[in-house]
């Protein structure tokens, strides 16, 4: 195998693997939310609540794109 194949294959499997790692925090993201922790941290701090909305929001939009 040349070279440059190889470095395609390695790029692909890093691209793959950072989907990957995407879709499973976008999915405990969405545990999270379900089980309410995020509600009850609005109502306790307004800052961490958004925070945790900003990066779920954040991942959704990596997955889409």
């Amino acid at each position: 195998m040349n070279k440059r194949k190889s470095n395609y294959i390695y790029i692909e499997m890093r691209h793959k693997m950072l989907i990957v790692g995407v879709i499973i925090i976008h999915v405990c993201f969405m545990l999270i939310g379900a089980s309410g922790i995020i509600s009850g941290l609005k109502e306790k701090n307004i800052f961490y609540g958004l925070l945790i909305n900003m990066i779920y929001q954040l991942t959704l939009i990596i997955m889409i794109g």
